[in-house]
C-alpha cells in the first residue's frame, strides 16, 4: 500500500539521537521527552521509568491505523469517484460536441483580436513619421489637399477591413447559430443533479454539520439598526428605529415595538405607523416562501381595492393597485397601473385620493420614469396637499423647470441640470407646513448640486430662522431651526436681538462643526421662551442630561420628557412631565435600557383619538417591558383627573410583545368618565377575532361586530365613524349599520345612524 512504502521508505533513513548507524528498536512515548530522543537502538542506553516500545510493534500499529482510515475513507469516496469519473466522461462527451462551436468562437475571437490589432498598428503608424517622404508630399500638394488626400486613404483602406472582418463575423456567427447541443446539456445537468442525490446519500452528516455552523452564525449575526423619518398616529413626524434581525423587521417607537414582520416577506421598509397599526395582507406563498396569485391588502380587518398578483419568483405583474406611503383613514392616496413581464412598472401610472386623478406620469419598459410626471410630494396630507410637475430625461433624472403647487397655487418654480442635480435659486417647504402656516427655506445650490451659503427659513413671508452651508452641502455655525410637527395659528413677534421674526413655531437653536454634526449646547424654544434642550458630542451624538418634547406636545397639552443620553441613546431613568397652568406636574416614565429600548414598569400617555379641547383629563398607559422592548404581561389603561385615578381598559400582552386574549380599548374619550370604547379578543397573532362590542362608559352597547380567524370582518356591524366626521359641539356621533361578507367587502346598502350620546 502506498501509506506503508512509504513508511518504509523513511525507516531506513531514521537515526537515533547518538546517531549510531544501527536500526532503531525502540521508540519512547512519553511527550515530555525531547522529540529529538525519542528514537533509540542497541548502543544507546537504557531509558528508565518511560513508557517504551518496540519500533516493529510502534509500526504495525500506525499500519493497522492508516490502512483502518483509507478502508474507511474509501468506503466513503468510492462511490463519489465513480460519479466524478460519469460525470468528466460527460463532460468530455460534452466538450467534443461543442469542439466545432468553441472551434468557432475562437474563430471569431482571432478575427476581432486582428482587426484591433491592425487598427492599433495604423494608429501608432501616424506617429512614425518619415520626415522626407511627408516632404516630398507635402511639396507636392498644397497643405490642405495634402492632408484631404492622406486622410482618405486611410479611411478606405479602413472601411475595407471592417467590410471584410464584419463579412466574416457574420459567416461565423450564421454557422454558431446552426449547431444544436441542447441534448447534451440536458443530460449533463441530469448527471450533476444524480451525482447531488448521491452525495447527499453517501454523507448526511456533512448537511447536519452545515446546518449547524449556518445557524450557530445566524445566531451570532448582530442586529442592524437605522433610524427613518415615519409619521406616527398624530401625522406627526418621528424617528422610527428600525431593527433588522436574521428573521425579522422589528419597528420601535420612542423604545416600543409597535410591529415586527418576517423579514423573508418584507417588500419595503413601512415609515407610516398608522398602516403599521392598520394594515394587513391575505394571499398565499409557494414552496420558496415567494408570495403567490392574488394578494389584498385590509385595513383594519376591511377589505381595500389594494392589491394584485404576484406571479412565480415573487414578482409582481399585471395590474396593481398600490398603497402609497401617505395613505391613511382620512387620505387614501393609491398608486395605480402595470407591472411588466420583469416586474418592472410600466406605462400609464395614476394618483388616486379618494378615487380622484391628483397625479399621473410614464413608465418606460426598463421600469424608469421619463417624460412629463405629476407628482404627490412625500409629506403628502389633508393639510398639506403638495403637489410637482416637471420632465424626468434619461435614467430617471428630473431635468429642467421643476413646478411646486399647493393644489393649484404655485409656491415654488425651480431647475435641475441635465444631471439631475438642484442649481441656483431653490425654495424648499419646512416644517409643519400647510395651507395657514406656510413655512419654507430658501437659498442656492452650487454646480455640484450642493446646499451652499445662506438658507433663510421664512413663514408666511415672515423671516423666523435659518443658516449657512459650506461648500460640501453641510450645516456650518449656528442654525435656528424649525420643529417638524408643532404649530399653532400664526402669529408674530420681533426680536430685535436677530433681527427676525419669531412665529409660535418650536424652535431649536445651536452650532454645528463642519462635518455637518450638531455640537455643543442645543436649546429648544416655544416663541422666546426656553422649554429644553442638552448637549451634543462631536460626532452629532446626544449626551448627558435632556429635556426633550413628548409626540403628544401640542398647544392644549404640553408634555415633556426629561432624562440621561449615553452614546446618541435614551439610557436609565426618563420622566415625563405635563404642564398644567404654568405648574409642572410628573404623569409619567421609566427605564431604557443600554439598547435605548424601554425596559421593566412605564406609565406612559395613551395614544387615543380625542378632542383636545374638551379633554383635560389625562390618559395613561402602565404596564411592563421585557430586555427587547416588548410589551408584556398587563397593560392598564388609566384615567387621571386631579388625585383621581380610575382604570377604564386594557389587556394583556404575550412574550413576542402582541395582543392577546380579552382587551378593552378606548376608541375616543371626553374627559369627565365620558369615553366610547370597544372590547373582545386577540388571537395568538395578534388580530383581532370574534365578536367585538362597541360601548359607551358604562351604559348600554352601541355597535359592533365579528371578525374571522384572519382578523377580518364580516356579517353585521354598526361602525363608529372617524374622528374627521364627529361633532363635538353638538355632541352628535355618526354610526354606520350594513353587512360584510366573507371577503371583508361592505355589500348591500349602508345606513348612516346620527347619535346624541352624551347629555
Amino acid at each position: 500500500m502506498r501509506n506503508q512504502n512509504k513508511f518504509i521508505n523513511e525507516e531506513a533513513g531514521l537515526r537515533c539521537y547518538y546517531n549510531h548507524s544501527l536500526p532503531i528498536i525502540d521508540v519512547i512515548l512519553d511527550e515530555s521527552w525531547p522529540e529529538n530522543k525519542r528514537l533509540g537502538c542497541m548502543e544507546c542506553p537504557r531509558v528508565q521509568n518511560k513508557k517504551v516500545e518496540s519500533f516493529e510493534s510502534f509500526k504495525n500499529r500506525i499500519q493497522v491505523s492508516q490502512q483502518k482510515n483509507l478502508d474507511q475513507y474509501q468506503t466513503l469516496a468510492h462511490p463519489v469517484l465513480q460519479l466524478l469519473q460519469d460525470f468528466n466522461n460527460n463532460v468530455n462527451d460534452l466538450k467534443s460536441d461543442l469542439n466545432k462551436k468553441f472551434n468557432l468562437l475562437d474563430q471569431l475571437s482571432e478575427l476581432a483580436c486582428n482587426f484591433e490589432d491592425e487598427i492599433k498598428q495604423q494608429t501608432q503608424q501616424f506617429d512614425d513619421i518619415d520626415f522626407t517622404k511627408e516632404l516630398d508630399l507635402l511639396i507636392q500638394n498644397d497643405e490642405q489637399q495634402y492632408q484631404e488626400e492622406k486622410f482618405l486613404i486611410e479611411e478606405k483602406q479602413f472601411f475595407l477591413k471592417f467590410n471584410c472582418w464584419n463579412r466574416e463575423t457574420y459567416k461565423k456567427i450564421y454557422e454558431f447559430q446552426q449547431y444544436h447541443h441542447h441534448q447534451k446539456n440536458q443530460k449533463l445537468l441530469e448527471k450533476i443533479t444524480q451525482m447531488n442525490e448521491s452525495l447527499q446519500k453517501v454523507d448526511k452528516n456533512i448537511h447536519i454539520i452545515s446546518d449547524i455552523i449556518r445557524n450557530r452564525q445566524e445566531a451570532n449575526m448582530l442586529e442592524q439598526q437605522f433610524e427613518v423619518v415615519a409619521y406616527n398616529t398624530q401625522n406627526l413626524k418621528a424617528n422610527l428605529l428600525i431593527e433588522v434581525t436574521q428573521a425579522n423587521l422589528n419597528y420601535y417607537d420612542d423604545g416600543t415595538l409597535i410591529k415586527s414582520e418576517n423579514n423573508c416577506f418584507m417588500e419595503r421598509v413601512c415609515q407610516n405607523m398608522v398602516q403599521l397599526q392598520k394594515l394587513s395582507w391575505i394571499g398565499e406563498y409557494d414552496q420558496q416562501k415567494n408570495k403567490i396569485g392574488k394578494w389584498t391588502a385590509f385595513w383594519e380587518g376591511q377589505q381595500t381595492k389594494i392589491g394584485g398578483y404576484y406571479i412565480r419568483g415573487g414578482q409582481k405583474a399585471g395590474k396593481w393597485i398600490e398603497m402609497t406611503p401617505q395613505y391613511r383613514d382620512e387620505m387614501l392616496v393609491t398608486f395605480e397601473g402595470n407591472y411588466n413581464y420583469l416586474g418592472l412598472k410600466y406605462g400609464l401610472w395614476t394618483y388616486f385620493l379618494n378615487e380622484k386623478i391628483i397625479g399621473l406620469g410614464v413608465y418606460q419598459i426598463n421600469g424608469l420614469k421619463e417624460g412629463e410626471w405629476i407628482e404627490i410630494d412625500e409629506n403628502y396630507n389633508k393639510d398639506c396637499q403638495i403637489i410637482l410637475k416637471g420632465y424626468y430625461g434619461l435614467e430617471e433624472r428630473k431635468q429642467g423647470k421643476w413646478v411646486i403647487y399647493l393644489k393649484d397655487e404655485i409656491l415654488f418654480s425651480s431647475f435641475y441640470n441635465s444631471e439631475g442635480q438642484k442649481v441656483d435659486f431653490w425654495g424648499e417647504i419646512c416644517g409643519n407646513f400647510d395651507q395657514r402656516s406656510h413655512t419654507y427655506i430658501e437659498g442656492f445650490y452650487n454646480d455640484q448640486g450642493k446646499k451652499f451659503g445662506q438658507w433663510i427659513i421664512y413663514q408666511n413671508q415672515f423671516r423666523i430662522g435659518g443658516g449657512d452651508y459650506n461648500k460640501f452641502g453641510k450645516k456650518v455655525g449656528k442654525w435656528k431651526e424649525v420643529d417638524q410637527n408643532y404649530q399653532k395659528e400664526s402669529s408674530f413677534s420681533f426680536d430685535d436681538e436677530d433681527n427676525q421674526y419669531f412665529s409660535n413655531e418650536i424652535y431649536y437653536v445651536g452650532n454645528y462643526n463642519e462635518e455637518g454634526n450638531k455640537i455643543g449646547s442645543w436649546k429648544i424654544y416655544e416663541k422666546t421662551q426656553e422649554i429644553g434642550g442638552g448637549k451634543y458630542q462631536q460626532n452629532g451624538y446626544k449626551y448627558g442630561k435632556w429635556t426633550e418634547l413628548h409626540n403628544f406636545y401640542t398647544n392644549e397639552i404640553q408634555p415633556i420628557m426629561v432624562g440621561e443620553y449615553k452614546y446618541g441613546q435614551r439610557f436609565g431613568e426618563w420622566n415625563i412631565w405635563y404642564k398644567k397652568n404654568d405648574e409642572k406636574i410628573k404623569i409619567g416614565g421609566g427605564c431604557y435600557g443600554y439598547n435605548g429600548k424601554k425596559i421593566e414598569r412605564w406609565t406612559e400617555l395613551y395614544t387615543f383619538t380625542y378632542d383636545t379641547k374638551i379633554n383635560q383629563t389625562i390618559l395613561t398607559y402602565e404596564g411592563e417591558y421585557d430586555q427587547k422592548g416588548f410589551r408584556i404581561n398587563e397593560w392598564k389603561i388609566t384615567s387621571k383627573l386631579m388625585q383621581f385615578h380610575e382604570n377604564i381598559g386594557g389587556g394583556k400582552y404575550n412574550l413576542n410583545g402582541m395582543k392577546i386574549g380579552y382587551w378593552q380599548e378606548i376608541i375616543i374619550y371626553f374627559g369627565n368618565k365620558d369615553y366610547i370604547h370597544w372590547n373582545g379578543k386577540y388571537n395568538i397573532q395578534g388580530q383581532k377575532i370574534g365578536k367585538w362590542k362597541i360601548f359607551l362608559s358604562y351604559s348600554n352597547q352601541i355597535g359592533g361586530g365579528r371578525f374571522d380567524q384572519n382578523g377580518i370582518k364580516y356579517g353585521k356591524w354598526i361602525e363608529f365613524g372617524n374622528k374627521q366626521n364627529c361633532k363635538f359641539s353638538s355632541q352628535e356621533f355618526q354610526f354606520f349599520e350594513g353587512y360584510y361578507n366573507r371577503q371583508g367587502q361592505k355589500i348591500g346598502t349602508w345606513k348612516k345612524i346620527s347619535r346624541h350620546i352624551l347629555d
